[in-house]
């Protein structure tokens, strides 16, 4: 298992698995129980994507268990994600 400081996190980029700039990370959301991330959320930078709700401050709401973390990039594969439109 790698270790990552949270801070070192912030503002790392979610990309979809083809490449494409959806974003930066903002805050995570975890069980504040077991430390388990439920949520990542993501500030828009690049293509519109449907497939997410959005916070009051217009970040996108995207659940952890859609994403892998690469070295310095959050990855996503839309197709597993359920699209809301």
């Amino acid at each position: 298992m790698n270790k990552k400081f949270a801070t070192r996190l912030m503002d790392m980029p979610l990309v979809t698995s083809e490449g494409t700039m959806i974003g930066r990370l903002d805050d995570i959301i975890v069980n504040d129980q077991t430390g388990e991330i439920f949520e990542l959320l993501i500030n828009p930078t690049g293509e519109k994507i449907t497939n997410f709700k959005k916070d009051v401050k217009g970040r996108y709401v995207v659940p952890y268990e859609y994403v892998k973390m690469g070295k310095d990039v959050f990855v996503i594969e839309l197709q597993r994600v359920p699209r809301l439109d």
